[in-house]
């Protein structure tokens, strides 16, 4: 018997490698992995000091929540945004002109086998990970303007 898997999609204006934001700052500046891990935690512990009074009831459970809620609000984070919808994956490929001298948008295609998806729990440490998988974030924040 087939396992069931998912597609994902993901589109860019400019064919460049899959980094997440904070992944594309860290390698402009060339900061270490350990430095970057330490801005992501700063980052993370500020925003939810400071932005509680602009989640209007929304109430984050643990960093996973969290991270998924800054991602959410355009703050450079470890996650890489994907989609069910190869529409949609189409349309941020296109929508914007590439950068000056790039040839032009990509739509990335990700199989993802049941084994490399988790639903981390609370006790999961974000900032210990071992390896990469597909993150299901929880539906807890509503539709917002984001930056990718």
């Amino acid at each position: 018997m087939k396992s069931h898997r998912r597609v994902l999609f993901r589109g860019q204006n400019v064919n460049r490698p899959l980094l997440p934001r904070i992944a594309r700052i860290a390698e402009e500046r060339q900061l270490a992995y350990d430095a970057v891990v330490q801005i992501e935690r700063d980052m993370l512990q500020r925003f939810q000091r400071e932005s509680v009074p602009f989640l209007r009831g929304l109430q984050p459970r643990n960093d996973w929540e969290w991270l998924s809620v800054a991602q959410h609000r355009g703050l450079p984070t470890r996650l890489l945004d994907w989609t069910a919808s190869a529409l949609a994956a189409l349309w941020f490929a296109v929508a914007s002109d590439p950068p000056k001298g790039a040839n032009g948008g990509v739509l990335w295609v990700l199989e993802v086998e049941p084994e490399h998806e988790s639903a981390p729990s609370a006790q999961e440490s974000l900032f210990e990970l071992q390896r990469t998988f597909v993150f299901q974030p929880f539906h807890i924040d509503p539709p917002c303007a984001n930056n990718r």
